[in-house]
C-alpha cells in the first residue's frame, strides 16, 4: 500500500533542507566574497610597495653611475 502523505511529507522535508543549505551557502558565498576583497586590496598594496622599491632600486643604480664615472 502506498502512503503519498508519506512521500508528500519528504519531499518537503528535502525542500526545506535545501532552502536551508541555499542560505547558508549564500552566507558563506558572501564571506569568501569579502575574503577575496581583502586579498585584492592587499595584492595591490604590495604591488605598490613593489613599485615604491623598483624606484628606490633605480635612484640607487643611478647614485652607483654617478660614483663609478
Amino acid at each position: 500500500m502506498v502512503r503519498p502523505m508519506k512521500y508528500i511529507v519528504m519531499i518537503i522535508k528535502t525542500v526545506l533542507k535545501l532552502k536551508c543549505l541555499k542560505g547558508c551557502l549564500l552566507v558563506y558565498v558572501d564571506k569568501f566574497k569579502k575574503l577575496g576583497d581583502k586579498f585584492k586590496k592587499l595584492g595591490d598594496k604590495f604591488k605598490k610597495l613593489g613599485d615604491k622599491f623598483k624606484k628606490l632600486g633605480d635612484k640607487f643604480k643611478k647614485l652607483g653611475d654617478k660614483f663609478k664615472k
